[in-house]
């Protein structure tokens, strides 16, 4: 009986051997990586940022709560810690740097291990594999956040030389507000533009008419404003914010349009799109400016949520964060949330609080029952959203470095 048994069970793993040898074949082998990735970052957006902007628009709506950004109905969500390899309390460089690269750095490290040895980024990985890349932000687009995904350098504060590495970079699409230091930072150097357009292989497009004119392999649009002949030294926290709230400029979301619009959409791609101000206005505890930026970050998701309603079976879309800033919370009195009060001095100023002092913005929120514990970056965990082709891998409390290597389909 007992020889039956063993007869059997070996034939089972037998079994069991042969169909995970014939399951793990090239011929059946599942994808790794999805056909189309979207990876959105919300600079500084932390779990309150999300939770106060759906408060506020439950708010609008006269309820008290509820899920009113579309990536907050996601089905998957998880947390990643985001401590970098000397601190625990990361700056946007190394933490780009570990979700780009997969591997944590010390702060102000740019594509570069703690050592310098240069790290690979997944938009090269991918763009080895046959995908299309494309990098916008609606910051400048050789910050750190979109840098790390093309640039590798010691410091997060070499722009010129972060520019000049979008020359050979071989990715497909670049977006940003502008190009700090162009001629360097004490205005020294080669136009940034010139070196860049210099083979003919990438082109640096003021506009969309000018984007729409390229023929170029690496296509790099800036906007089209008053300032976009001159040199941008140093980035202005307010000026892109206020150039599109006045209709000029861009943002995330006409950035993820123009990409879309520029790429192969039959073909495989690789999308970061990163909304920036929300660090900024949240350096500066501009509650309404950071609802704002969350709300943009929403409506660039949209549109790759349309695009996944699209390619159901092919499309992974991802929203998180590279630290929180500000230590925010909202309801700091009395059980209650007071949005009305923020959202009447928002009318009343035209949708622009710039010339708000400290003083009178730290009452401002006071009076609406927002805490904000600092202006620098926190230690806290953020979260992450996913929806689409493989977006299980997601799921839990893991290293912000490992993201790259789930969505690679290596964790």
């Amino acid at each position: 009986m007992y020889k039956t048994i063993f007869k059997s069970a070996a034939a089972i793993a037998i079994l069991l051997a042969s169909l995970q040898s014939f399951t793990s074949c090239n011929c059946c082998k599942e994808e790794k990586t999805p056909k189309y990735v979207f990876l959105f970052i919300g600079d500084g957006m932390g779990l309150a940022h999300v939770a106060a902007t759906d408060s506020y628009l439950a708010y609008q709506d006269s309820c008290y709560g509820g899920s009113y950004l579309s990536f907050t109905s996601f089905p998957v969500t998880g947390l990643t810690r985001t401590w970098c390899a000397n601190t625990g309390v990361t700056d946007s460089a190394a933490a780009g740097t570990a979700l780009a690269c997969g591997e944590k750095t010390d702060k102000g490290h740019l594509g570069t291990a703690p050592d310098g040895t240069e790290l690979k980024s997944i938009a090269y990985t991918l763009k080895e594999q046959g995908y299309q890349i494309g990098i916008v932000t609606d910051g400048p687009v050789n910050h750190a956040t979109p840098g790390a995904f093309f640039a590798r350098v010691p410091s997060r504060k070499q722009y010129y030389d972060i520019a000049l590495q979008m020359k050979d970079c071989g990715f497909d699409f670049l977006g940003g507000s502008e190009l700090i230091d162009r001629w360097g930072k004490k205005k020294d150097k080669e136009d940034a533009v010139g070196i860049i357009e210099s083979d003919g292989n990438a082109d640096v497009c003021f506009g969309l008419e000018e984007l729409k004119a390229s023929t170029a392999s690496t296509k790099i649009l800036l906007p089209q404003t008053p300032e976009s002949t001159n040199d941008f030294d140093a980035a202005d926290s307010n000026k892109n914010y206020d150039l599109s709230m006045a209709g000029l400029g861009m943002q995330t979301p006409d950035f993820v349009s123009a990409c879309l619009e520029t790429l192969d959409q039959d073909k495989p791609f690789f999308i970061m799109a990163e909304q920036g101000y929300i660090d900024w206005s949240s350096h500066g505890n501009n509650t309404m400016r950071v609802i704002e930026c969350v709300k943009l970050l929403d409506k660039a998701v949209r549109i790759a949520y349309e695009f996944y309603l699209k390619h159901p079976d092919e499309t992974l879309i991802l929203v998180t964060a590279d630290h929180e800033t500000g230590g925010l919370t909202f309801g700091t009195q009395k059980y209650k949330t007071r949005w009305d009060v923020i959202d009447e001095y928002w009318e009343a100023c035209g949708h622009n609080d710039s010339s708000l002092s400290a003083e009178q913005l730290k009452k401002l929120n006071e009076d609406a029952y927002v805490g904000w514990s600092s202006h620098e970056h926190t230690g806290c965990p953020v979260p992450v959203y996913a929806i689409g082709k493989t977006a299980e891998r997601f799921t839990g409390f893991y290293e912000n470095s490992e993201l790259p290597l789930r969505i690679l389909g290596e964790k």
